[in-house]
């Protein structure tokens, strides 16, 4: 994932429900209003001894928010969202799960095609690019093109009804997740920032924006998107990432409106 992804989990191992406990003692501040854990991004790598096993990826690791949470009759329905990413410093080995020292990750505003002044400019091209992408998201899934999910993230068609029903009619921001399209959420976080108008913190957060799964996607469409969130995580300044978050933001409408306009015609 990438900050603004909004994930629904099922947790009911002991260790996972250790840990929600455990954000659950944290204490509430005006700056930090719901418990915090981090998401460690991990990959397949081999020691000195070229023995197979995995690293923790330092500098593509996410922070999150525990946005609601249920107890259900086999552990727990969390929802969290990503809000920053982290550079994990270290990682600490413990029962029941491991605990780790996180900074934020803070790019240079330079770097891209917009800087400066500029960035503003370009923060509300890439939001004009994304209104359009949501509204033809949201033709597609009106046509029946299944709504897409968050990777790892449960479907609303994965709860039993009475769940689902009541998340929904609950007016919980795990409803609110339950309703909206990934986009959909992903720019109401933006917007919480002031969008194009929030200067370093608003661009960027609609840079997260443009990489959110879209409806109707294929398979390789979905392999594409994991390449630029790499891409978008290793930028190297704002600037860079904003550039790279439009151009895919530009790709994907211009996919999305090929397929409505295929589904108008009922090829």
């Amino acid at each position: 994932g990438v900050p603004g992804s909004v994930r629904l989990l099922h947790l009911f191992e002991a260790r996972y429900l250790a840990l929600l406990e455990e954000c659950q003692r944290q204490p509430s501040t005006p700056g930090r209003p719901r418990p915090l854990l981090v998401h460690l991004s991990v990959a397949e790598a081999e020691d000195p001894q070229g023995v197979a096993g995995w690293e923790v990826q330092r500098e593509s690791c996410l922070l999150c928010e525990l946005l609601d949470f249920r107890q259900v009759d086999l552990g727990v329905l969390a929802t969290v969202r990503a809000v920053d990413q982290v550079c994990v410093d270290e990682v600490e080995g413990g029962e029941p799960f491991l605990q780790a020292r996180a900074t934020p990750v803070r790019r240079e505003v330079g770097g891209g095609r917009a800087t400066g002044p500029d960035l503003a400019e370009q923060a509300a091209r890439v939001r004009a690019v994304l209104g359009d992408t949501l509204e033809l998201s949201r033709k597609l899934v009106d046509r029946g093109v299944p709504a897409p999910a968050e990777v790892g993230s449960l479907s609303p068609e994965e709860l039993p009804d009475e769940i689902r029903d009541d998340m929904l009619l609950g007016g919980s921001l795990a409803g609110e997740a339950l309703r909206q399209l990934p986009l959909e959420q992903a720019l109401a976080w933006a917007e919480e920032a002031g969008g194009a108008d929030g200067g370093a913190e608003g661009a960027a957060r609609l840079g997260w924006a443009a990489l959110q799964p879209c409806p109707g996607a294929s398979g390789e469409e979905a392999e594409d998107l994991v390449l630029r969130r790499m891409f978008g995580l290793e930028a190297e300044t704002l600037g860079e990432r904003l550039d790279l978050c439009h151009d895919y933001a530009e790709e994907c409408r211009s996919r999305l409106a090929a397929k409505v306009a295929l589904m108008s015609l009922k090829l």
